[in-house]
C-alpha cells in the first residue's frame, strides 16, 4: 500500500514538472505514464487475448505518436 502511495506521489511529481517545462516534454511522459499505466492494467488482467490485443494497441499507439513528432519537427525545420 504505502508503495503505490510513493509510485503516485512520484508519477504526479514527474507528471507537473513536465507540465511546467513545455509542451513536448509534458506528450512524451505522459505517452510513457499512460503505457506505463497500459503495463499495471495487462498485469491485473490476465486473459490472453485483451493482452494480444492491447500490445498491439500498444504499438500502434507509439508508432502513431512517434510519427506525429517526426512530422512536426520537420514541418518547423523547413518552414
Amino acid at each position: 500500500m504505502k508503495k503505490r502511495l510513493l509510485g503516485g506521489a512520484l508519477v504526479v511529481i514527474v507528471l507537473l514538472g513536465a507540465l511546467l517545462i513545455g509542451d513536448k516534454i509534458f506528450r512524451l511522459v505522459m505517452t510513457i505514464v499512460s503505457l506505463l499505466g497500459l503495463k499495471e492494467l495487462m498485469i491485473m488482467k490476465k486473459e490472453e487475448v485483451l493482452l494480444f490485443v492491447m500490445k498491439w494497441v500498444i504499438l500502434l499507439e507509439i508508432y502513431i505518436k512517434l510519427v506525429i513528432i517526426l512530422l512536426q519537427v520537420w514541418i518547423r525545420s523547413v518552414y
